[in-house]
């Protein structure tokens, strides 16, 4: 990575609470949000980016080139149209069923069995670092999905924010991405508008 790159990387905020999706595949859509898609808040704007963010997010992606990084653009804009669909309870593009269809393929296909540990055998994603964070998040999206709850997918009310987030509460009951973010912007909000009211 060169100099210039690493630079480049360095000036992109990292917000406080980057990884407040509850999922992998939530996460990942939140590298960019609808409300503010400036280059300099997507987290996937080059290459230098894209690694930087997923090494914060607990993956080493040695190898990754241009080719790759398109291709978890795309990715994340057809996860973002399925998830925001799923929340609104509006109709899913086929276009974007079939893009996370093949997505998941190409997942299930790079699994091999081996040998396990405490089980006779368990699977290894044969594929490239950079892919098998591409099949991760495609699994994940799927079991969001298929096996989730769909009413604790969720996006957030905050002002300029939009990010998405699976609500793992015990009632259900979580509003913001992170009540010490949005939350907290709202209740300041709330507080000087009742501090600006007339007084009766």
């Amino acid at each position: 990575m060169s100099g210039d790159s690493q630079n480049a990387a360095s000036l992109v905020p990292v917000p406080n609470h980057e990884f407040c999706g509850g999922r992998l595949a939530v996460d990942f859509c939140n590298t960019l949000s609808l409300l503010r898609p400036a280059p300099r808040d997507d987290r996937l704007r080059d290459l230098a980016s894209f690694v930087a963010w997923a090494k914060r997010a607990g993956w080493e992606i040695a190898g990754a080139d241009a080719g790759d990084l398109t291709g978890f653009r795309s990715l994340r804009e057809r996860l973002r149209n399925l998830f925001t669909a799923a929340i609104d309870g509006s109709p899913m593009a086929a276009a974007d069923i079939d893009a996370l269809d093949g997505a998941m393929t190409d997942a299930l296909s790079a699994l091999r069995l081996i040998p396990g540990t405490d089980r006779p055998l368990s699977w290894r994603d044969a594929a490239r670092p950079v892919d098998r964070l591409r099949h991760a998040i495609a699994r994940d999206a799927v079991d969001l999905l298929t096996a989730a709850e769909p009413a604790r997918l969720k996006r957030c009310p905050g002002e300029d924010c939009s990010w998405l987030f699976y609500d793992s509460s015990k009632n259900g009951t979580r509003r913001w991405c992170a009540m010490e973010d949005c939350g907290t912007r709202d209740k300041v909000r709330r507080f000087r508008e009742k501090q600006a009211a007339p007084t009766k």
